[in-house]
């Protein structure tokens, strides 16, 4: 099987590109379902949609007026096969699609990656119900109320300590075991954690990255 790579910018046409050698792989073969066998990924959710959208459209063009499409030269000339014949796979194909549209598989790399990632959750230590929550808001909230009853803990460990809240013990003996970080960090490390427990019960939630200040 050889690897085709196309390099090309932004407007340059790839998406016309992609479309004719997704068209070229699910008609070569005269298994009507041979689209089932085929994964496309895409970056976003947009030129997902854009691209599925073109797919049907031109295969649907394929299977009633083929002598309109822009891909019918290159495709009977590629496939060695005749204009009918093209239409009678295309409109196999058509029927099979639109019968088994959750099998067509066009998707973004971070559904491709979810997928993956849940087909092998027991191998990975994972709950097999794992998903993405893209709705943070929850878990931060539980974060920093982690860290404001942390922060309490550690001004009553000075008090028992005889130390005067807030102040700068470096040096002192008494100071040895208190761990103080900044609140912000104290949030994002409280977030993980509350992520990775999430995931354990099939919940996984992004997170801040490290670079991204708590407010």
């Amino acid at each position: 099987m050889s690897l085709k790579i196309y390099t090309a910018s932004a407007g340059s046409g790839k998406t016309h590109a992609l479309t004719r050698e997704f068209l070229r792989l699910m008609l070569s073969n005269g298994d009507p379902r041979y689209f089932t066998t085929i994964q496309a990924v895409t970056f976003t959710k947009k030129a997902t949609a854009e691209m599925k959208g073109r797919i049907v459209a031109e295969l649907s063009t394929l299977a009633r007026t083929p002598e309109e499409s822009l891909f019918t030269d290159d495709l009977c000339r590629e496939l060695g096969i005749s204009e009918a014949k093209l239409q009678e796979r295309a409109n196999a194909t058509l029927h099979a699609l639109l019968l088994e549209y959750t099998s067509f598989r066009v998707r973004t790399i971070d559904s491709f990656f979810q997928e993956v990632v849940r087909s092998f959750a027991y191998e990975l230590g994972h709950a097999g119900a794992l998903r993405v929550q893209l709705d943070s808001d929850q878990l931060l909230h539980q974060a920093v109320l982690e860290v404001l009853a942390l922060q309490d803990q550690e001004k009553s460990d000075e008090r028992d300590r005889g130390l005067a809240p807030g102040a700068n013990h470096r040096g002192d003996r008494r100071w040895e075991g208190l761990q103080y970080r900044r609140p912000a960090q104290q949030v994002r490390q409280a977030a993980r954690e509350r992520s990775r427990q999430a995931a354990t019960c099939g919940q996984g939630i992004p997170l801040p990255s490290a670079g991204q200040e708590a407010s």
